[in-house]
Formats: C-alpha cells, structure tokens, sequence
C-alpha cells in the first residue's frame, strides 16, 4: 500500500506532466508554422528529461479549446494555474505563489523597466516560478521592439539577449518558456531555417554556485550565478518574489555557509538568501526590486540581513500594504516590496526614501510619503531595523521619543522569550499541581496591567515538570509579561501586565511559554519596572511600535529597541502603574493619568497628541 505522501508525489507528478504537454501543444498550436525550428530555442518544452515522455494527443476540440484560452492571454492562464499543480502544504511551506499581475506591473515600473532604453540591458529573476516577472518583461520588451520597427526573428533577439531566469522546479521553467513563446507567436509563424538560440531560462538552484549534472542546459547556468564569462558586469534588472521558509543551518552546505555568514543570523529563510543572492547579481548601475514577507524590516534573525542591504543597496522605495489578506489567493501574510539600487563604496545612500501603502492589488497607492532616509534606516542603536510605514505621525513621533533617550536593552534590563516550547516538552505539561513540577505562564493569560490565570486556551497544562531536560529554563524573580502573539488588526499590539507576586516571591520560580515576552528585574538598574510597564501599555508605545513591528509576532528584540527617556515624569508613571495593576487594570483615572505623564515626559506637541487620539478612536 502507498502511503500517502507518495499518492501526493505522484498527483504533483501527473499533474505536472499534463501541464507540460498542455503547455507544448498551445504552443505548437500557435506557431505550427514553425514548429521544428522551435525545438532549439525551448530545450525544456522539446528536450527535457522531466516531460518529453508525454505527448498530448491533440483532437479538434482540444484544439479549440487552447486556441481560446492563447486568444484570452493564456500566458497569464498558464501562469496562475501552475501554482495548483503544487500541493497547497508546499506551497504555503515555502510562500510559493503566482505573483497577481498589478503588482508584477508596479513592480516592474519601480524597477525602471520601461521605455526604448531597455531594449539591450539584462533583466533577471532567480526565483521565477512560472514566470509572471519574466513574462511580463518581456511583453514590455516586444511592444518597444515593435516600437522600434523591428519584426520577425529580431523580436525574438531582443527577448532572448535580455530575459533570464532560475529555478529549481522544471514545470515552472517550461511553462515559463511556453508563455514567453506564445507572446512572440506572431513574429516567430513563418519563420524557417533561421537559428533561433534558446531562451536564458534554467532550472537550477540559485542559491548553489555550481550545478548539479542533472541540470545541465544550453548556457552555464554558474556563469551567470558566480557573474563569469559574458556576465562578469552583472544584471540591469533583478526582480523577484523569491520563496519564504526557515531553512534547518545544517542543510546548507559548507559553501554556503560560508557565502551567507554576512546575512543570516540562527536559522536562515529562504527570501533572505534570495536577497543576497539579488544583490550579487546586480550590475553596478543596476535596479533591484523584491516582494517578500514584512518580517525582515526589525526581526531579529534578519539582523544581518539588514545590515548587509544598508551597505550594498542605494534603498530608494519600500512598498507596504494595508491589509494582509488580498495580495495573494489564500494567503494572510505581511508583506513589503523593496526597490532599490547598487550601492558602490562612492556612493551614499540617497536623503530621502520614499514609502507607499496600497489596498490589495490596487496600482494606484492609498498613502505615499517621502522622509528623510535616517527616519526608515534606523541604525545599528536599533537593531539596522527598517522603519517602513507610510504614515507621517509615526515617523514623527519615532523621532520625538528617540530624542534624548537609551532604549530599552541600553539600560540593562533583559528582555527576553519564554523558553518553554510546549510540543516540544509535551511530556512535561500538567494540568494539576504537583510536587514534581512549577507553574507555567501562558500568553493568553496576559491582559493590560492584570494576569488572568494559568492554563492555555483551553485552561490545562498550568504545571510544567522540572527535572533535569528544564531545570536550566526556569524563570524567577519580578518582571514584566508582555503578550508575544498579536496582529495589525487588533485594537493594541503591546499587552503588558506584571508577573504575579506569588509567582515572583517564590524561590522555587516558574516556566513562561514562548509566546510570552519577559523583562526582568535586576538589582543593578535604577529603573522602575513598574515605569516600563506603564510605557508598554501606553498609547504612544504602542502606536509607534505598530509602525515597528513587522509581523505578528512581538519580539524580544524590537521590545529592547524602545527608547526609555528619564525624568520626573517617569517616577510618576511607575506610580499610576502600581495603582492600575492593583485595581486588575480597571483604574480609569491612574489610566488617563499615564496617557497624561508619557505626553510630557516625551514632549509631544498638540497636532500629536490629536492625531493619535483620532488614530485610536477610528480604531474603536
């Protein structure tokens, strides 16, 4: 009996090889004029090893059918539906999804792809999938071709000098290749005994230098990843919507390992591989532009990351979006379009970067701001994190509260995440008391000011037992909780409220869970924690903290970025903050009170104050 992993191999298999033999006849089908002389110029649709076992037995109505849908762009067809020949579980794994065409245009535009003078310069995708980048470089392509007066064989020419893409997934080059043939069907119907030389797309792995045997191809696909040969001078045009997933450190290879120390930190991601891999291929004068998930901007595993970007890259544009539901079919994620430019060692960033935030796949963006780069490139005091919203008041209160301040991390205070991972330590849970084990805190029992109870969401596993796998992951003393696990959507991003007394006198000490947040006590700093936690629960802290964060996920890191301002006022804060956690957080005036001392510790002017009481009354 098969298991059902293998029935899964086997429908991907089936599915894909239907797709290429569909691919080959559309193709066939518009161009059957010229059909021999086309076997050269598409090696994966004629040659490959993969699909050229399978040939579609082309009837009328088949015909018919594929006719239609090449008369309706079936170039964006073939594209849209590759994704669904890829299970679901491996495309939400590794963030593999057809990028919708308003944003491969806008996209395309930020890169500077437009106009007659793209015709001669290199435009590359490292990740292309089923080619939305590639294709629609080349449909611009062919319209300045076209412009130019050019027909025929020379069409093909200027698509085939400048396009070039990679990918580790053969049906996404071939079907990649068929799209970009159908668009060039016209030119190339009647054109016999011509050599057409083969279009730059590779299956190959961008993030390996050398090539396996098996990948072979018409060009050397490490010469154009290592920039050898006839691409030592790099790409024009780099633009991706590269894969996202955590990738384990050991299945890297020493090499890369070594190629990708100056940009990861712990566990690397693939886009952030893919990131560096951009920057490398990029020419001197080039333009790069790239979608990926948000956490990048502030995250800390993405640390280096940014550092690297704000040395190599020139950053011109970052693209946000409003909502994390619309962009791609099925999928909630935060995501960010980066547009910038090489960065030579001469060369200083440009004064100012310009932000936009657009609603879903709209190309007409719904806020768009310009400030000076120092306000989004924020510096190593903070982490090189990227502060990326399209929102004046945020940058303006960023800069208001970081005036004259020490962050968080600065003063000495540890921030830190819980260590306990449940399914992990499954074994370990209780959901009774006993002698044997400790008290385990759970994020959703963190509210403003007040700890409502042990117990995950289902109210079990209180209890952790300590034995020797955990005794070295006990917590003990007074701190601060702060609610790891919260979304854009919600009303407050920072939830703070004060590890109970019980549980913070006790010798013994306690577990916390990893989606909670922990700032710890120590002897040695002269700062009311009680303060700290006033700040946290704070409107100001929590508006520019929105504008921080990058994912749903409160980190220990972007927590020991906020900047902490001493003063009089702050004495004071720690004051109504004891009042509220005493009253479980139902104390309205030591409430007001707080929102009062915060103004005049961080100086905010009135137009700020306004404008963050509007943001949160709209808010609800």
């Amino acid at each position: 009996m098969q298991s059902a992993g293998m029935a899964a191999d086997w429908a991907t298999f089936a599915s894909e090889a239907a797709f290429s033999a569909i691919a080959r006849a559309a193709l066939e089908i518009q161009v059957s004029d010229c059909a021999p002389d086309l076997k050269c110029a598409f090696p994966h649709l004629y040659s490959s090893k993969f699909f050229s076992w399978h040939r579609l037995e082309v009837d009328d109505s088949v015909r018919a059918t594929l006719a239609g849908a090449a008369a309706a762009d079936s170039t964006e067809l073939l594209g849209w539906i590759y994704q669904f020949a890829i299970p679901s579980t491996t495309r939400k794994r590794f963030g593999q999804f057809y990028t919708p065409a308003p944003v491969v245009e806008s996209m395309l535009d930020s890169a500077g792809f437009y106009g007659p003078e793209i015709i001669g310069k290199r435009f590359i995708d490292p990740a292309v999938g089923a080619g939305a980048f590639v294709i629609s470089a080349s449909r611009r392509l062919i319209a300045e071709a076209e412009r130019k007066g050019l027909h025929g064989i020379e069409v093909w020419n200027v698509v085939q000098r400048a396009i070039f893409g990679l990918d580790v997934n053969p049906l996404g080059v071939l079907l990649a290749e068929a799209a970009i043939g159908l668009l060039l069907a016209d030119h190339l119907t009647g054109v016999r005994g011509v050599e057409m030389k083969p279009l730059h797309l590779v299956v190959t792995d961008s993030l390996l230098l050398e090539d396996q045997p098996s990948y072979a191809n018409s060009i050397r696909a490490s010469e154009v990843k290592s920039r050898k040969g006839l691409y030592e001078d790099g790409f024009d045009f780099v633009v991706a919507n590269p894969p996202y997933g955590k990738v384990p450190s050991r299945a890297l290879t020493k090499d890369q390992r070594h190629r990708f120390a100056a940009t990861t930190y712990g566990h690397p991601n693939l886009y952030g591989l893919f990131l560096q891999v951009g920057v490398e291929l990029l020419s001197d004068h080039g333009r790069l532009v790239f979608i990926t998930p948000k956490s990048f901007v502030s995250g800390l595993y993405f640390k280096n990351l940014r550092r690297y970007l704000t040395e190599k890259l020139d950053m011109a544009r970052f693209d946000t979006f409003a909502r994390r539901n619309e962009l791609f079919t099925g999928v909630l994620q935060d995501v960010v379009i980066l547009s910038g430019g090489r960065r030579a060692e001469s060369r200083q960033q440009r004064k100012e970067i310009e932000i936009r935030e657009f609603s879903g796949s709209d190309r007409k963006p719904k806020r768009v701001l310009k400030v000076p780069s120092d306000s989004v490139l924020l510096g190593a005091r903070f982490s090189n994190a990227f502060y990326v919203d399209a929102d004046e008041l945020a940058h303006q209160l960023l800069a208001r509260i970081s005036k004259d301040s020490v962050t968080l991390g600065g003063l000495g205070i540890k921030v830190c995440t819980g260590t306990v991972v449940w399914n992990r330590l499954k074994q370990h849970m209780r959901d009774e008391c006993t002698p044997d084990a400790l008290p385990l805190i759970w994020g959703n029992g963190i509210r403003q000011y007040s700890f409502k109870g042990l117990g995950n969401r289902n109210g079990r596993a209180s209890f952790a037992l300590l034995d020797a796998s955990t005794e070295g992951i006990v917590t003990k003393g007074e701190g601060i909780l702060v609610k790891r696990l919260t979304a854009k959507e919600e009303p407050r991003r920072l939830i703070a409220c004060r590890v109970p007394e019980d549980l913070a006198v006790s010798e013994a000490g306690y577990f916390a869970e990893n989606h909670v947040n922990l700032i710890l006590g120590d002897p040695e700093c002269k700062v009311d924690l009680d303060a700290i936690l006033g700040l946290l629960n704070s409107t100001l802290f929590d508006y520019v903290f929105r504008s921080l964060n990058g994912n749903t996920q409160v980190s220990a890191t972007e927590l020991a970025m906020l900047p902490i301002r001493q003063g009089v006022e702050l004495q004071a804060i720690g004051v109504q903050a004891r009042k509220l956690t005493a009253s479980g957080g139902e104390n309205a005036e030591a409430k007001a009170r707080i929102e009062q001392l915060v103004s005049q510790l961080y100086r905010l002017d009135e137009a700020e104050l306004d404008g963050l009481a509007e943001a949160y009354a709209m808010a609800g």
